[in-house]
């Protein structure tokens, strides 16, 4: 069987793992339900399995890694930047936990850090640019289109910074947000480089 996908796990435990969501993708089904029964783990499951997946300690069923957990993605990274998760993405957990408990420097931090991530200007714990994979899936595409579309985080994942600016500021009243969703779900949406996504 294929190996899981890092980004898209991230994303499932992110924003649906107190449902379970992640576990399931990685077939633990069972500790799925259980999960999703008790809202997370009270919340404590939740956290634990997020941090294990953001420090590429996460296995699917068979305790194969998954694919993409070595390198970092600058959407993802800017996702993670909205919620004072970045730097634990990055690697940096003593950066990370002092973000948190200065509510990311008092905004002052939190902003900074989201410009870097934005412009692509922020750099891992060993000093090295992140950089995107050549490699874009038809799942994490959707789910940016869906959670983050209104930022425009689909069409920069896709490659399409023009597009991303033009859909976070132009107001369209959901309508290209919709059509997005839509051309994903379809998969007729094409990278910067006019390649179809990779179906899972």
């Amino acid at each position: 069987m294929a190996k899981r996908n890092h980004l898209l796990t991230i994303q499932l435990s992110l924003y649906f793992g107190w449902l379970g969501f992640d576990r399931y993708y990685l077939g633990k089904i069972g500790t799925g339900i259980l999960k999703m029964i008790t809202l997370g783990g009270f919340g404590i499951w939740y956290l634990i399995d997020l941090f294990s997946v953001l420090y590429n300690k996460q296995t699917d069923i068979d305790g194969q890694a998954l694919d993409g957990q070595d390198k970092r993605n600058p959407v993802m990274l800017t996702a993670l930047s909205l919620v004072l998760l970045d730097r634990f993405y990055l690697g940096q957990t003593v950066l990370g936990i002092i973000k948190i408990l200065t509510f990311g420097g008092f905004g002052v931090w939190y902003l900074i850090d989201l410009y870097l991530c934005v412009s692509g200007k922020m750099k891992d714990s060993q000093g090295r640019p992140i950089e995107s994979d050549e490699k874009r899936y038809q799942s994490v595409a959707l789910i940016f289109a869906v959670l983050l579309g209104i930022f425009g985080f689909d069409r920069f994942y896709l490659g399409h910074r023009s597009l991303g600016m033009m859909k976070l500021f132009i107001p369209t009243f959901g309508l290209w947000i919709l059509l997005d969703i839509i051309l994903t779900i379809l998969n007729t949406t094409k990278d910067v480089n006019g390649n179809s996504l990779i179906q899972e």
